[in-house]
């Protein structure tokens, strides 16, 4: 049995697949999995000088302090930055690792959004 889809606008179908397709689809996909996943987070790298200075700004100065170790974005209406952090606390002579989510709208603005100590 042949699949189609197709678009709203046509009736011409974009694609077909058979249940013998199907296998090669999913080994293809597997294969393209380096690409980001549609609404999901991209593999963890090292993040580049501007995603640091997005983070140094974001998280500011204090008694803790956070060090990014590597980064995932995510594509929303803006970006998801969420970077896996070192972090010391002076006060509490505490340390750890831990996550922080920082989120940048489309304009300029850049709030964090989350921090999640790892266990």
């Amino acid at each position: 049995m042949a699949v189609s889809c197709s678009t709203p606008r046509s009736t011409t179908p974009v694609a077909y697949f058979s249940a013998t397709d199907t296998t090669t689809a999913v080994a293809e996909t597997i294969a393209d999995a380096d690409r980001p996943l549609c609404g999901g987070y991209t593999d963890q790298r090292e993040p580049t000088e501007e995603e640091i200075e997005l983070f140094r700004r974001v998280t500011g100065s204090g008694d803790t302090v956070y060090t990014p170790l590597s980064v995932s974005t995510q594509v929303v209406a803006g970006l998801n930055y969420k970077f896996r952090c070192r972090y010391e606390d002076s006060e509490h002579g505490t340390a750890g690792n831990c996550r922080i989510v920082i989120y940048k709208d489309l304009q300029v603005g850049a709030t964090l959004s989350c921090i999640t100590p790892e266990e």
